[in-house]
């Protein structure tokens, strides 16, 4: 039998390493096999609708921004990983997971603040403005914050290996998700 790791996120408490505790702050790996909780999912995990479900989004900065919606089911599949997406709060941030079994875990989070103070390398996108963040804590992932167009919320990418520590491939994709991001992210 294979024995899985799973990644549990956790929120550093300085507040310019909350944008990215989501991404590539603190981990840590817990052996086991990963099984659903008595009863279904918890309240911070919540299936999202099925193929063919069409839910609509203001660009308003006000309206608050879903992060299921920044990735598409067929984007998702194109990345390798398992639709739909899962509802999740990190670190108290409303978010959207995404596994490609045995390999990486996607996770997408708002956050409530833009991109001033965070300390990292620009990412070059065509819309927005966006910071990279590697290998924070040593775990092999790696984190990019994509600013909203007004600067008031960033959805924070992050891609953590389930094995091993790889922070150039877990960079190189979340690079090509921030991309995606960047053309649906208000």
């Amino acid at each position: 039998m294979t024995v899985l790791t799973r990644r549990v996120q956790c929120v550093g408490a300085s507040a310019a390493l909350v944008v990215f505790a989501a991404l590539a702050g603190c981990t840590q790996s817990e052996g086991g096999t990963p099984t659903p909780a008595a009863g279904g999912t918890s309240a911070n995990d919540t299936p999202r609708p099925g193929p063919g479900t069409t839910t609509s989004r203001s660009t308003s900065s006000d309206t608050p921004i879903d992060a299921c919606d920044l990735l598409s089911d067929a984007n998702a599949k194109d990345f390798g990983l398992a639709t739909p997406g899962t509802a999740k709060t990190a670190g108290g941030m409303p978010g959207c997971q995404w596994i490609a079994s045995g390999q990486f875990v996607l996770l997408i989070s708002i956050d409530k603040k833009g991109l001033t103070g965070v300390n990292g390398e620009n990412v070059p996108l065509s819309k927005h403005k966006a910071t990279k963040v590697a290998d924070v804590g040593g775990v092999g992932g790696c984190g990019i914050g994509v600013e909203t167009t007004d600067g008031r919320s960033t959805a924070i990418i992050g891609v953590t290996p389930t094995t091993g520590n790889a922070p150039e491939q877990a960079c190189a994709r979340a690079v090509e998700v921030a991309k995606v991001v960047d053309s649906t992210l208000p």
